[in-house]
């Protein structure tokens, strides 16, 4: 039960995470991609970042979506993609 619970806390955490990057300033960028290459790669990431961070991080708010935003951060930059700020 409680492991069920986590899980949703991350993956609530997850989509609250994906709703702000939607809506700040900047941009990920990656020559020759466009937005689904970057929706392809960046929920695939998101789907690694959760399963992570639901293994790995005591529950609690800020350490979860820390965990989840510096995942997602560093798949995409593996992936090639750059956040740039105009």
């Amino acid at each position: 039960m409680k492991s069920l619970s986590v899980k949703l806390g991350v993956i609530l955490i997850g989509s609250l995470i994906f709703l702000v990057s939607c809506s700040s300033e900047g941009k990920w960028v990656k020559p020759n991609s466009g937005e689904s290459d970057f929706e392809k790669d960046y929920n695939e990431c998101r789907s690694l970042a959760l399963q992570q961070c639901a293994e790995t991080v005591w529950p609690g708010y800020v350490v979860a979506k820390n965990c989840v935003n510096k995942s997602i951060n560093d798949c995409l930059n593996f992936r090639g993609w750059e956040y740039r700020k105009p």
